[in-house]
């Protein structure tokens, strides 16, 4: 269902949890943040059966948000429950629905892993949360660095991964280029410079797949995005510098000079423009390349829901 620019990749019902502390999580935590973790899914409440029902009539489900680990957990239950109970909705079938679950806050953890590669999910992950989900290392301990955004270890598990992108400045006209998101998946630098979970580092040609050729299979469009191939969409950008060859603390300088979509030039910034002797096309975005995020926060308990 869709468009050449838009796809419906699924049924939704919403969240499965919120942001912490309010997350379904199965970490270990203080009673002040452990007490307002909250699950909107459980395998038998309305939403857990909705869920079901959905699979159930063969319906591909894309989990809306999800932070923490437990609600993937009981997603994948329901999945499994779906096999166990119904002859004709076979281990491959659900394969081929490619179950999405996204941001990947603080999940999944090392041995949920393969258990998403058996039932065929594909993940997206936001980079900004090596940002965001750091600081309630504080409540959760150091030992869960490898739980935010663990894209190393979907890789190397089998499992594709789709690169979020929020807050690119669309909107206001100033933010990060895409490539800094890019260069947190590659270095695993927050934006204080600090490396977190350095293990999870992933090289440059895995991270443009999580951009490219990896999302086409996210929205099941394989065959006509992703790549430049015979037959498919010829959707691109040029760059003012080889994202495959500047120096890795470079990458997040790497921009589009120019936009072209569907055949047509969408954006032109000043600067090629004024080269080629033509005017600027499109909104010039004003990038930036590192934000102040503040790692020396506390972190004290919230109000359910905040």
């Amino acid at each position: 269902m869709g468009s050449k620019y838009f796809w419906n990749i699924g049924l939704t019902l919403g969240g499965i949890d919120a942001g912490p502390p309010t997350i379904c999580s199965t970490m270990e935590a203080p009673p002040e943040y452990k007490s307002q973790e909250y699950c909107i899914i459980e395998l038998n409440n309305h939403y857990g059966r909705a869920v079901y029902t959905a699979l159930r009539s063969r319906y591909r489900y894309a989990v809306n948000h999800d932070y923490g680990d437990k609600g993937v957990d009981i997603v994948m239950d329901i999945m499994e429950k779906v096999i166990k109970e119904n002859p004709d909705i076979t281990l491959d079938f659900m394969r081929s629905q490619r179950i999405t679950s996204d941001h990947c806050g603080f999940y999944p953890r090392p041995d949920q892993v393969p258990r998403m590669k058996n039932l065929g999910m594909i993940l997206s992950c936001n980079p900004n949360f090596i940002n965001r989900s750091t600081p309630w290392l504080q409540v959760y301990g150091d030992a869960k660095a490898n739980y935010i955004s663990p894209v190393g270890n979907l890789i190397k598990g089998g499992v594709m991964v789709a690169t979020e992108y929020e807050g690119l400045g669309l909107g206001s006209g100033k933010g990060p280029t895409a490539t800094t998101f890019l260069y947190k998946l590659i270095s695993r630098l927050n934006d204080k410079g600090v490396a977190i979970a350095k293990d999870q580092a992933i090289d440059r040609v895995s991270a443009m797949k999580t951009s490219t050729i990896w999302p086409a299979y996210f929205v099941l469009a394989e065959d006509r995005l992703g790549s430049l191939s015979v037959g498919k969409l010829a959707d691109f950008q040029v760059l003012n510098k080889d994202y495959f060859t500047v120096p890795e603390a470079d990458i997040p300088t790497v921009l589009p000079e120019m936009v072209v979509l569907g055949g047509k030039i969408v954006v032109l910034r000043k600067e090629l423009a004024t080269e080629l002797g033509t005017q600027p096309v499109g909104k010039q975005i004003e990038f930036a390349f590192k934000t102040n995020y503040n790692l020396d926060v506390t972190v004290s308990a919230a109000p359910a829901g905040e």
